[in-house]
């Protein structure tokens, strides 16, 4: 028999679960402890994990993989705990955005007969609650194997084995590279997200602005509702890239000013761009920005600025079809 132990159990660890499980995985155990016991209950109620316990100690021990879907701040100190407890050959593997600091904690506490793997799920939309966790939340999705100049072959392929029992895609990325891209895309939307509402907040008009908050506040408020202290940790994990990515966004931050301020037609296109960059990502069509038949963002500007009807003749002449990110002006 195969036994999973999930500490800390959230969205993905219950989705990995729920996968694993949908796939047929012979002789699987899945049992979870440690962190929000609502939901750890909730684990139990969607069957993804089969039994919970109420320490870590209770399921480590006999554990063949270890799963840490904690959070950043509780790591280290679970760490401490499990690794005198690990039986030889068991893996640890994670899903957290840092994986620098997991790696030099594993290499501290865990015992040499022990193998730590870092691994991350990238979901798009992931569900606040454990309850609302499905296998069908990793089909398709990009699954990081983050290794280390030590980690261990067969334990990287049992990771690999995992994301592919899910159908998910999995790809590869050494330690610097995964926090350095980490610090763009996880770690600096943190930052904007407190930096607004620490600005906003701070003005002597707060208390009237707060009556106009709507679902725009609520949007980018709520990454600075997240826990602070594993905010603080995450800034903290790889702190030379997340400061380039803060001053690339204070220059292109600083480009917009003025545009609003000149009311320069660029804010147009930068707009257009944006709408655009976003809608290709969520169609899963960002590698094919340099492909002919694609729209572009100079193509989206020709539609405001000339026409859809001109912009539909260039496309019939030139055999370009209309794609779902091609932005078109509604007015």
């Amino acid at each position: 028999m195969t036994k999973l132990a999930i500490i800390g159990i959230g969205p993905i660890g219950a989705a990995i679960a729920l996968g694993l499980k949908e796939a047929k995985v012979k002789n699987l155990e899945v049992v979870a402890a440690g962190g929000d016991k609502s939901a750890l209950e909730q684990s139990v109620e969607i069957g993804a994990v089969d039994k919970r316990f109420d320490t870590v100690r209770d399921v480590v021990p006999d554990a063949d993989i270890v799963l840490f879907d904690a959070t950043h701040h509780h790591s280290r100190d679970l760490l401490e705990v499990i690794g005198p407890l690990l039986k030889p050959g068991s893996i640890l593997t994670d899903t957290g955005s840092m994986k620098g600091r997991m790696a030099e904690w594993a290499q501290e506490f865990l015992p040499e007969s022990a193998h730590y793997v870092g691994g991350r799920p990238v979901i798009k939309a992931l569900p606040k609650q454990v309850k609302d966790a499905t296998a069908q939340l990793l089909v398709g999705a990009d699954y990081c194997i983050v290794q280390n100049a030590k980690a261990n072959p067969q334990a990287i392929k049992v990771i690999v084995d995992i994301a592919e029992a899910v159908h998910a895609n999995p790809f590869f990325l050494d330690v610097s590279e995964h926090d350095a891209f980490s610090a763009a895309m996880s770690h600096l939307p943190i930052v904007l997200s407190n930096a607004f509402v620490t600005t906003v907040s701070s003005s002597q008009s707060w208390k009237e602005l707060a009556k106009l908050a709507s679902n725009e506040f609520q949007e980018i408020s709520s990454l600075a509702a997240t826990d602070p202290e594993a905010n603080h940790l995450a800034s903290l994990s790889s702190k030379e890239a997340l400061v380039h990515w803060i001053d690339q966004m204070i220059a292109e931050l600083y480009t917009y000013r003025n545009e609003i301020k000149q009311d320069n037609d660029q804010l147009l296109y930068r707009f257009v761009q944006g709408w655009e960059m976003v809608a290709r990502w969520e169609a899963g069509a960002v590698d094919d920005g340099n492909e002919s038949n694609m729209p572009t963002a100079s193509e989206t500007m020709a539609a405001s600025l000339v026409g859809d009807l001109l912009l539909k003749k260039y496309r019939d002449m030139t055999g370009k079809n209309r794609k779902s990110w091609e932005y078109f002006k509604k007015s």
